[in-house]
């Protein structure tokens, strides 16, 4: 059942999402450097590809029995809090509990943007559908890396945090209002929200 407002949801979150993920590359690496030796940057790094090849199947299990558009909330925002909370501290196991949450918000976000775009695509769009969702996201990591290289060049590694904090309260603003509009259609809500 297609629907343009899960749709157009999903792909502005997978915006959104692309620029969160290129502070990752700007922001997040520098930061790395600077505070890390080679040897604690490089466990950072594989925890993260460590957890997603460990838990993404039941990551994905689990959240997809709940609201899809909430937990594409949930997602965004664990992803962009993990990345804020880093301005409080450079503590090497803090990061790495930061990490933790990150991959944990772009493991659920990232499959569940997926799954909206893909599933509730207009029927006239459906073929496009993959092809809109990779280029959406290409667009947001170009925007992310232009803004973030702005952002930090101007204002320090602080307001890169932040912008991702925000970006993560955005995507969750963004899918609880998608969440309430469906409300007002019961029979789509049931079939959006809960379907398998």
């Amino acid at each position: 059942q297609s629907n343009p407002l899960v749709y157009f949801t999903a792909l502005f979150v997978t915006f959104l999402l692309g620029c969160i993920f290129a502070q990752q590359r700007i922001g997040y690496q520098i930061f790395l450097d600077g505070h890390f030796t080679s040897g604690q940057i490089s466990s950072i790094l594989t925890l993260n590809t460590f957890l997603i090849v460990l838990f993404l199947p039941y990551i994905t299990e689990q959240f997809v029995k709940y609201s899809k558009l909430l937990m594409l909330g949930v997602g965004g925002l664990l992803l962009g809090a993990g990345m804020f909370f880093a301005m409080y501290s450079s503590n090497y196991y803090y990061i790495l509990a930061l990490c933790v949450i990150r991959t944990m918000g772009e493991m659920i976000a990232t499959v569940l943007s997926q799954y909206l775009c893909f599933q509730f695509a207009p029927k006239q769009t459906r073929g496009k559908a993959m092809g809109s969702y990779k280029f959406i996201f290409a667009s947001g990591i170009l925007a992310g890396s232009f803004a973030g290289t702005h952002v930090l060049e101007t204002f320090g590694m602080t307001a890169i945090w932040s912008l991702c904090g925000i970006l993560g309260l955005i995507i969750l603003g963004m899918s609880l209002l998608a969440a309430f509009y469906l409300k007002k259609s019961p029979e789509q809500s049931l079939v959006i929200l809960n379907s398998g």
